[in-house]
């Protein structure tokens, strides 16, 4: 069963523990009635442009590459990211993903030159370095910026430099590394695990269709099945909007400023099952950031967060 189709048999369960009522919808007017609820949603929340990636195993990929894992580009006069927590601390971080703009297609807002990575713990806690009460809190991941890209390897860390990491596989969520093919540019409207989706979908809905609803619990199920379709982005991407298998995480005033998807990497397993990306149980992680921020290069405010279903 897909994510999408196990949060929508959770949304249903819920709507008939409630005792929803709702007046019946004829299956001639249900196309309709989504279209014009989904082209409302869209004139209020304008589809975002995404640049989606194809992951591939890969062997010794160059430290210049878009990738997932690996030896990342860093120069050997910077110090490498390691683990700031009570329980780790000194313990280096592993590479997640990198991304090289220059050689990517280009999008609104993002970086047109340089390399920005993240970096995550690998111990034996198995969460990635995820803050569960902070998000913001920079101590067992890091995202950092590298507006100059140095050609000379000789500059840079090698294989045989990089530190030893305390994790096997198991505590991260891949091993080795994957290439991230890039797709071309396209627009991706607002998702509906969005902590902004509910209460204007519902909104909407009333408004369209003249039956107030107190929540989108009780919206005839073959329009939630038909909105559930299209507006998901369960894929590995940079900006549009984001997918998450339990809650969006920014419905707290003090973050709702990272308005922007940094990066979002997905669960993966490839068609003979030898190679895979896992977040606990077909999870997928995020990074945010504050438009502004982004702007200006300033990635001391980012959010990390990971959740499966």
């Amino acid at each position: 069963m897909e994510l999408t189709d196990k949060i929508i048999n959770k949304l249903k369960e819920l709507k008939n523990s409630e005792n929803a009522t709702e007046e019946n919808i004829s299956s001639d007017d249900t196309d309709n009635l989504t279209e014009k609820i989904l082209q409302k949603l869209d004139e209020k929340f304008p589809p975002l442009p995404v640049l989606r990636f194809e992951p591939e195993r890969a062997e010794n990929l160059s430290v210049f590459e878009t990738k997932l894992g690996g030896v990342p580009y860093f120069p050997k006069d910077m110090e490498y990211p390691l683990d700031r927590t009570e329980n780790h601390k000194g313990e280096p971080l592993r590479l997640l993903a990198q991304l090289n703009f220059e050689k990517l297609p280009h999008i609104e807002n993002f970086p047109q030159k340089g390399l920005l990575q993240f970096f995550c713990a690998c111990n034996d806690e198995c969460v990635y370095g995820l803050d569960f009460d902070d998000p913001c809190s920079a101590k067992s991941f890091r995202v950092i910026y590298h507006e100059n890209i140095i050609a000379d390897e000789s500059r840079l860390l090698s294989a045989e430099d990089m530190p030893k990491f305390s994790g096997e596989y198991g505590e991260f969520p891949f091993e080795g590394e994957f290439i991230l093919e890039a797709g071309k540019p396209e627009r991706c409207p607002l998702t509906f695990t969005n902590y902004m989706f509910e209460d204007n979908v519902s909104e909407i809905y009333s408004e369209v269709t003249g039956n107030k609803v107190k929540n989108w619990y009780n919206i005839d199920d073959d329009i939630l099945d038909n909105i559930n379709e299209t507006r998901n982005s369960e894929d590995t991407c940079i900006g549009g909007y984001p997918f998450f298998t339990q809650s969006d995480p920014r419905y707290k005033d003090e973050i709702k400023d990272c308005n922007i998807l940094l990066f979002q990497c997905t669960s993966f397993t490839s068609d003979d099952e030898q190679d895979e990306v896992m977040w606990g149980d077909l999870g997928v992680a995020n990074f945010f950031i504050p438009e502004e921020n982004l702007k200006k290069l300033d990635f001391s405010k980012v959010i990390y967060n990971w959740d499966c279903g």
